[in-house]
């Protein structure tokens, strides 16, 4: 930990575009305890995703002299809770340097951040706390003594490779324009299944669809009716997973994994240093009753994904979703999130407080 004299140096501040290679270089380095370190590699231009994201967004950063020890990113967009629309603000990716941690730059951040946020019109925060994160958890929940934690959110990374066996009653087709109402209908209704969603941008969407989504991918039922949906998108131009490090066990399922690719067809494991290549679901929603539906969308995309170097597939549902029980003959790797929210308002506190134990919806590809 750095001494008082050094914390009492440091400056919070937003980004400015000559910090760019040492936010990428601090992105890199970091990394939660799990039984695969990862950090995110956001080259070239670290706030292209933020760009991208949202309308609203802000990065702040924590400089010691010329170096910067840490950072925030914030988006800044409209969610449903309960039954009103609220301002939100999202804390997504943050960093602090090895050599800081422990030290006052976190909570400095958080704090400066919440006043941003305030300023912004947000009435409360949601931030991801990974479970393996036990520090940031009780770090959080220490300095926000009000905030409330909902329904875990699974992220299952889904293999690519093995070939799956599919019912050939159900069809699983393209998306074309003349679907879009349609889709966004279903994705409307999907949302409301929970207490915490995002208000669906139509034209943030539509923009999606025309020019960054490898895949709208539909089900529809006997009476044309859309019942499942789910866009492919890869990100690997704006932000990236490169691996830090392997715990033992799993460097013996590395080698097992990649001795045996002639049999699976699963793409390389790569070493430390390189990067996972992966791509997010994206708006995927189904109907209550056909969980099926969408997991034959599953099925078809590891099938006709499988041999272009995929290494899987990134798909993240509330705990209680039903849709994976359907899905137990895929090869899926599962890592949990906690959803805490944060109020920013003392009305915000009493409404979370009525609300009680929540569930929230996130789309996981935009956070």
């Amino acid at each position: 930990m750095r001494n008082r004299k050094a914390a009492s140096n440091l400056k919070i501040r937003p980004i400015k575009e000559t910090d760019n290679r040492q936010l990428i270089s601090l992105a890199r380095s970091i990394g939660v305890p799990a039984r695969v370190k990862l950090g995110v590699d956001r080259a070239p231009i670290f706030w292209a995703f933020s760009e991208m994201q949202s309308k609203t967004w802000d990065i702040l950063v924590a400089e010691d002299g010329n170096e910067i020890v840490g950072f925030i990113d914030l988006s800044h967009r409209k969610f449903r809770l309960s039954k009103v629309v609220k301002q939100v603000t999202y804390v997504g990716l943050t960093g602090v340097h090895t050599g800081w941690r422990g030290s006052e730059v976190f909570p400095r951040l958080l704090r400066a951040s919440e006043r941003l946020a305030r300023k912004r019109g947000s009435e409360c925060a949601i931030a991801l706390v990974n479970v393996n994160n036990m520090r940031f958890n009780k770090l959080l929940r220490f300095i926000y003594k009000d905030s409330i934690c909902c329904e875990n959110l699974r992220v299952s990374c889904v293999l690519l490779g093995p070939r799956y066996r599919r019912n050939k009653n159900v069809r699983v087709e393209r998306a074309t324009q003349e679907d879009m109402q349609m889709i966004m209908d279903l994705m409307m209704r999907y949302y409301c299944r929970y207490q915490l969603a995002p208000i669906l941008d139509r034209k943030h969407f539509t923009d999606l669809f025309n020019s960054q989504l490898l895949d709208l991918l539909v089900v529809r039922d006997d009476k044309k009716k859309i019942v499942a949906t789910m866009g492919l998108w890869d990100q690997s131009h704006m932000r990236r997973i490169i691996v830090l490090d392997y715990a033992p066990p799993m460097l013996w399922i590395k080698r097992l994994i990649n001795g045996s690719r002639y049999f699976t067809r699963i793409a390389r494991v790569p070493d430390p240093g390189s990067h996972f290549e992966y791509f997010y679901s994206v708006f995927a929603a189904f109907e209550e009753g056909f969980e099926n539906s969408f997991c034959e969308i599953l099925r078809f995309v590891c099938n006709k994904y499988a041999d272009r170097n995929y290494n899987f597939l990134i798909l993240a549902i509330p705990e209680s979703s039903k849709v994976m029980k359907t899905c137990s003959d895929l090869w899926i790797i599962s890592n949990n999130n906690v959803p805490v929210v944060i109020p920013l308002t003392n009305d915000m506190v009493t409404f979370l407080k009525e609300i009680g134990s929540c569930s929230l919806y996130l789309e996981y590809a935009l956070s």
